[in-house]
């Protein structure tokens, strides 16, 4: 396993109960948590007359997929790099008494089938592995003839990305370079009442939709529908009208391919 790949896992590890809890107590003014629901109502809208057996590629806590299994005529199954993220997917399967087939799972080589599934689901997930063709390539791979794959993407046209990455590279290298640790951690702590989390070094991609369409095409899907959604600032996390505004743009620029996030 790459130092990469290291990183990636170990981070997921221990942000398992976060990501869980940005779904079932999301706080109404986080752009994140946000961001997250609209991707799970986008999900489900998109999968409303699938059956047969679905994939979720990076399940994670399992709160998409088990929110659409419960719902849906599908059989489902949930794969994760991250060990804890498939514990915290298989603790939420036990309370709502469903039975979850979950596995650990590297996107870029699967142990699956060919012409396996009806539905992958890949969310949030190709962002964080350079090799993402591959992971494509396998989606293609293991889906049947006219499956169906959903995927989501960090919009690298969106000013909304750019300005935050500006920021947050600005802010990590200030803080990260001038403040000494203990004292770094006191402030998250005491002042901001923020967890101390170990700081992520690797600065995921972002992809032009027009570029991305072209690689989904490349490796033989055909594009159905193309959906967009968030506007809104990392950096003012939390503030009310952060998604306020993000609920404005939405209801005044609906699809816009330049600005989502």
């Amino acid at each position: 396993m790459s130092a990469h790949a290291q990183r990636v896992r170990s981070r997921f590890d221990h942000e398992a109960e976060n990501w869980n809890a940005q779904y079932q107590n999301a706080n109404p003014y986080s752009i994140y948590a946000h961001n997250l629901l609209l991707r799970q109502r986008q999900t489900e809208a998109l999968v409303d007359d699938t059956r047969g057996r679905l994939l979720e590629l990076g399940c994670g806590a399992g709160n998409v997929l088990l929110n659409i299994s419960a719902q849906k005529s599908i059989k489902p199954f949930g794969a994760d790099f991250s060990l804890g993220m498939l514990t915290r997917a298989q603790q939420n399967a036990n309370n709502l008494k469903l039975k979850l087939p979950l596995f650990n799972a590297d996107a870029t080589q699967l142990p699956l089938a060919s012409n396996s599934f009806e539905t992958v689901i890949c969310l949030g997930v190709l962002e964080y592995i350079p090799n993402f063709p591959d992971v494509i390539a396998e989606c293609m791979r293991i889906l049947k003839p006219k499956g169906q794959f959903i995927v989501s993407i960090p919009n690298a046209t969106s000013p909304f990305i750019r300005i935050d990455d500006t920021l947050f590279t600005l802010k990590n290298a200030i803080t990260h370079t001038l403040l000494p640790t203990g004292i770094r951690s006191w402030i998250k702590r005491k002042l901001l009442g923020r967890e101390d989390k170990p700081y992520f070094r690797h600065k995921k991609q972002r992809f032009s939709p027009l570029k991305f369409q072209q690689q989904l095409s490349d490796q033989g899907f055909q594009i159905i529908e193309q959906k967009f959604h968030t506007y809104g600032f990392g950096f003012l996390e939390g503030t009310p009208w952060n998604v306020n505004l993000s609920e404005y743009i939405t209801r005044r620029t609906p699809h816009h391919p330049n600005l989502e996030k």
